[in-house]
């Protein structure tokens, strides 16, 4: 594999924190998996975890090199823990869309 780009994505906590007090959930469920919400830190910790997440996610758009497309959302791209607390991320491009379905997740 060649690698023709580096980078790092970083996430706004305050911007994750106020999206989280949104009882709206449009921009929590449009983004993450429920595996991935059900797997989430408590609060306070839950800001970092949703961060962390989003920034993942991010990467591995830029690492298709598609970015979020009709062919690839947010839901697609599952961030989960392994036993050993690690990231892995599971992609499932052209599974069906939810309702709440977004390229773009709202509030960006």
């Amino acid at each position: 594999m060649k690698i023709v780009g580096h980078g790092v994505d970083v996430q706004d906590i305050r911007r994750v924190e106020k999206r989280l007090a949104d009882p709206n959930r449009d921009w929590l469920d449009g983004t993450f998996t429920e595996a991935e919400q059900a797997g989430a830190d408590p609060h306070p910790n839950s800001v970092n975890y949703y961060a962390g997440r989003y920034a993942a996610k991010e990467a591995v758009a830029k690492a298709l090199g598609t970015g979020f497309t009709d062919e690839v959302c947010w839901l697609d791209v599952e961030v989960r823990r392994k036993p050993t607390g690690a990231p892995e991320v599971h992609c499932q491009a052209g599974r069906p869309r939810s309702p709440n379905h977004s390229v773009l997740p709202r509030g960006s």
